[in-house]
């Protein structure tokens, strides 16, 4: 049996940056927020931000912006 591994985020080596980002959609209010967030390969965080999108019509089309 395997043991399920938390994930941890891992710095980058050299001058890289480690860039995330995530999105969420409510189907009943067709609303959804994106998200990003960068850091450097110290784990200092470079850029942070959050975009909300009003009146989407579905969640492919948030996965596509």
């Amino acid at each position: 049996i395997q043991e399920k591994q938390e994930a941890i985020w891992q710095p980058t080596e050299g001058v890289n940056v480690k860039v995330n980002f995530d999105a969420c959609f409510n189907n009943y209010t067709n609303n959804s927020a994106s998200g990003i967030i960068a850091r450097n390969n110290e784990g200092h965080i470079m850029v942070a931000r959050t975009y909300p999108n009003i009146h989407v019509r579905d969640a492919t089309i948030i996965e596509a912006r």
